[in-house]
């Protein structure tokens, strides 16, 4: 399960570290509802920092949650560091679990 919540937290960052769009510094301003520290080694690259998620909504009919990344990208080659700070909107994951239960 570790595991799992490691990679999935990996790949986020790394999503979200490909993307260029400029952080408000309003949605950083406001509090973090649930703060989850992210500590990622993938060969070379090292993330340290945390995922907080802001708040939930609704887009195109899907729960979305709104929130920012924010932490330091290491090449542990070469010490180059990054500063990461980026928001994100994520739409939900469907699974194949039913919607409703029949008894």
């Amino acid at each position: 399960m570790e595991r799992a919540r490691k990679l999935t937290a990996l790949a986020l960052v790394v999503s979200l570290i490909g993307v260029s769009a400029a952080t408000p510094s309003a949605l950083l301003a406001q509090s973090c509802g649930l703060n989850v520290p992210l500590n990622v080694t993938q060969g070379d690259l090292n993330f340290t920092g945390a995922l907080c998620v802001r708040s939930f909504t609704v887009q195109n009919g899907q729960l979305a949650v709104v929130g920012t990344v924010t932490g330091t990208l290491t090449n542990t080659v070469t010490g180059a560091i990054t500063l990461v700070e980026q928001t994100f909107t994520a739409l939900e994951h469907r699974s194949s679990i039913p919607s409703r239960v029949v008894t």
